[in-house]
């Protein structure tokens, strides 16, 4: 199959610059040409599949083309959103992991929607390369990338993952409110994201277990991002259900009211 490139430019941060250990520099996103070949085993539920990059559509960087790591799981483990899915371990040619480096908690796993914009194979050298914004630490990055293992995102009854510029936080939500009852976003959010108040902070998706986001409806773009106004003041989460509950004000739709929450995208306001 002739491998194609995206015409669209990525979206990063702001200075859309990405951390390239194998250039020791780093790199701002424009349109290129394909390049290269090279293969990566996906391996979830203990089934490892080989996904061929030639195959997947490419991203232009800086005149390089890059694969996305959303799509290089995607093309492995079929019938699921990559909201659904976390990546658990990346394995190098030489059997070298992140995981086995002390700290590699904070990093791994790694969310699915860190994958699908802030992480990418250079396809030329398989090395694992990371948008310069979530200031991973070197041993993240992955030379000669061979593996990358995937697990599903975990029900994890009374947690809910707060990701903050690409690192998850599990949050246990019975130890923000012990006593019970509704819980304000803002206080979930900030148990999350450490060092921060939730008026430097705003949302942009909320996941539920089964995949679904709200960004995903046409008309999300007006009640997103969320601020902290409404986060503070508006916004609860019901932890009998790990729902969404919203102050009847708002006027939001049914498709803002998310059941099953497990994951909250957090970004700088």
């Amino acid at each position: 199959m002739m491998r194609t490139t995206s015409t669209k430019m990525l979206t990063l941060s702001s200075v859309a610059l990405l951390s390239v250990a194998a250039c020791g520099g780093s790199q701002s996103v424009k349109n290129g040409t394909p390049s290269g070949q090279g293969t990566v085993n996906v391996v979830y539920n203990a089934t490892s599949t080989t996904v061929t990059l030639s195959t997947l559509t490419t991203v232009a960087v800086s005149g390089n083309n890059y694969d996305r790591l959303s799509d290089i799981v995607l093309a492995a483990v079929t019938g699921k959103m990559i909201n659904q899915l976390e990546a658990t371990n990346f394995v190098g040619s030489d059997g070298y992991t992140p995981t086995s480096k002390a700290g590699s908690q904070d990093y791994v796993p790694t969310p699915g929607t860190t994958l699908a914009t802030l992480g990418f194979i250079d396809p030329a050298t398989n090395n694992l390369i990371w948008d310069a914004s979530l200031s991973f630490p070197n041993y993240m990055t992955v030379r000669g990338e061979a593996e990358i293992d995937v697990a599903d995102v975990p029900s994890n009854g009374n947690l809910v993952r707060v990701v903050y510029n690409g690192i998850a936080t599990n949050v246990d939500l019975t130890a923000v409110l012990p006593g019970g009852g509704n819980i304000a976003l803002r206080d979930i959010i900030t148990a999350g994201v450490a060092g921060k108040t939730i008026n430097q902070l705003k949302v942009t998706d909320f996941i539920a277990f089964d995949g679904f986001t709200p960004t995903s409806k046409s008309s999300s773009s007006a009640y997103f991002p969320v601020t902290a106004t409404t986060l503070s003041t508006q916004g609860d989460i019901d932890p009998s259900t790990d729902s969404l509950v919203w102050d009847s004000a708002l006027s939001y739709p049914n498709y803002m009211k998310v059941s099953g929450l497990v994951e909250i995208v957090v970004t700088d306001a």
